[in-house]
């Protein structure tokens, strides 16, 4: 963990006066998960907002934008090239994603409750989740019911093609995709890239995508909790990102599922193009490109 805050203090002033909460208010502040991240977490209960008890159960989460870390974040600078992203807009949407999300998959998704935005503070609310997180590295805690509920999720997100859509599509992506890899273009490392290598379908996509996003009961995925960076984007992209999070076997249990929901992509021609977009993306906190884009370091799984 990147800090450690006491595990129940009062909720910071200026939260409790933007969500219209008593003062005395009550909250656990969840250790950053990531120095860079882009949220402090809170938990609380509603109901009884002045209860200083590690028994009381929460009801709702708070999480506020550390604008610092979002501003000299790449992530959030690519998303922002790449998709026409930010993550004030996406908060902006939240009253609108989130309700869609939760009519088009089985995992659970939180209830949207209320955002705030000025120029020293934004947040949301929504309410809180019960599970666990999963482990990291989870290849030993990820078993084959959740490799089917991962898979059957994501079929569902890439035939949807209305949600959270971006100023991004098909015909802009090219002249996207050339911008954020012109460094390497000029290098040499790739050559410039051509509409026709990055032709496919788009659907809804999470360019983040990591294990640590979704909740468990021990046996199902339960909880999909973080939809902050869910744009419209290539499919390929993030199955791409998918052999970076599979073991060989899970990205076999995975194939089979997807594939009674949805066609799989075909993703060798775009395989390489997309790793280097997911390194400037900084999806994993990679530190050496030539190895993340390495297949001796990084296998390929699917076609």
């Amino acid at each position: 963990m990147a800090n450690t805050l006491p595990a129940l203090s009062t909720l910071p002033k200026p939260l409790c006066q933007a969500f219209q909460l008593a003062e005395t208010t009550i909250a656990k502040a969840l250790p950053l998960a990531y120095d860079d991240a882009s949220h402090q977490v809170y938990c609380l209960n509603t109901n009884k907002p002045s209860v200083n008890s590690t028994e009381l159960p929460f009801n709702t989460v708070i999480k506020q934008v550390r604008h610092h870390s979002v501003q000299n974040s790449s992530f959030w600078q690519q998303m922002q090239l790449l998709f026409s992203a930010s993550l004030t807009a996406q908060i902006q949407n939240f009253s609108n994603s989130y309700p869609a999300i939760n009519e088009i998959t089985d995992l659970g998704i939180p209830t949207f409750i209320d955002s705030v935005q000025s120029e020293t503070l934004t947040a949301s609310m929504a309410s809180f989740c019960p599970g666990q997180e999963i482990e990291i590295p989870v290849n030993q805690t990820v078993g084959k019911q959740l490799i089917k509920q991962l898979a059957k999720h994501l079929a569902h997100c890439h035939q949807n093609n209305t949600i959270n859509q971006t100023k991004a599509s098909p015909e802009s992506w090219q002249a996207r995709v050339n911008t954020s890899l012109s460094q390497q273009i000029k290098e040499g490392v790739i050559e410039t890239i051509k509409a026709e290598q990055l032709q496919g379908k788009w659907g809804l996509i999470m360019p983040d995508l990591r294990w640590d996003q979704f909740l468990t009961d021990g046996q199902n995925l339960t909880y999909l909790i973080d939809l902050d960076a869910l744009v419209q984007g290539p499919v390929a992209l993030e199955w791409v990102l998918l052999e970076y999070l599979l073991t060989p076997e899970q990205a076999q249990g995975f194939i089979s599922e997807y594939k009674k929901w949805h066609e799989p992509p075909i993703i060798s021609a775009v395989r390489t193009i997309y790793r280097h977009l997911l390194f400037n993306l900084n999806v994993l906190g990679a530190k050496n490109r030539q190895g993340w884009v390495s297949e001796t370091q990084h296998p390929h799984y699917f076609n």
